[in-house]
């Protein structure tokens, strides 16, 4: 089986991936009886992310990326 090849990205996206798991290093949890759950990340995190590595795009398009990012790892967590 042959290696698969890289996917085609762009410095933006990069850059808004790069985001999301800077912001995710930082994801609360609700921590109870059962164990813990991930919760949503919120501007707050991506603020602190943006102050931290700086941005070249709006707040409102990067946080509308990392927050479709974010409901996609959720949902996959919640899976299994």
């Amino acid at each position: 089986m042959a290696v698969p090849q890289k996917a085609p990205t762009d410095a933006i996206t990069d850059h808004v991936i790069g985001v999301f798991y800077a912001a995710n290093r930082a994801r609360r949890y609700l921590a109870g009886m059962n164990g813990a759950i991930a919760m949503p990340l919120s501007s707050v995190e991506i603020g602190q992310a943006v102050n931290a590595y700086g941005s070249p795009l709006a707040r409102p398009e990067l946080d509308a990326c990392v927050f479709a990012l974010d409901r996609e790892y959720l949902d996959r967590a919640a899976s299994g």
